[in-house]
């Protein structure tokens, strides 16, 4: 998670995905903001231009609700195992997101392989496509 002083730039991408999000929604911002989490006054800022960077706790619920935006690293700590393989660790034991994506999507395919129980693998399978980011 990104921590409360971490600043990202508000880019245009950032803009196109709230706006339109806001649109689905009828045009409601009071929808987004309780989707999100994110203030009404915060929001008012970002759409207006008068904020330019987005900070920690706004950063880390637009992540959770645009994960193509989503550049945080997963903190690795004490021990941990890997399935069939190993995970190989960048600076500061952290693995980016897109090498947790691809790990999770080879897990998924190796259970869907094994020879166990129907209604355990099912819900194994719902338990690991569902795990996102701070819980399922």
């Amino acid at each position: 998670m990104a921590n409360s002083g971490d600043k990202h730039c508000i880019t245009e991408e950032i803009l196109r995905l709230v706006r339109q999000s806001i649109e689905d929604n009828r045009g409601s911002k009071a929808a987004f903001c309780r989707m999100t989490g994110i203030t009404p006054y915060n929001l008012s800022k970002l759409l207006s231009g008068n904020k330019k960077f987005v900070y920690g706790d706004d950063w880390n619920r637009l992540c959770d609700y645009f994960p193509e935006l989503d550049d945080r690293k997963i903190k690795i700590k004490g021990h941990c195992n890997a399935v069939n393989g190993s995970v190989v660790l960048g600076d500061n034991n952290q693995i980016g997101s897109d090498s947790v994506e691809v790990f999770r999507s080879g897990l998924i395919a190796e259970i869907i392989m094994l020879d166990i129980d129907p209604v355990a693998k099912d819900a194994v399978l719902k338990t690991i496509t569902a795990y996102r980011r701070g819980g399922k």
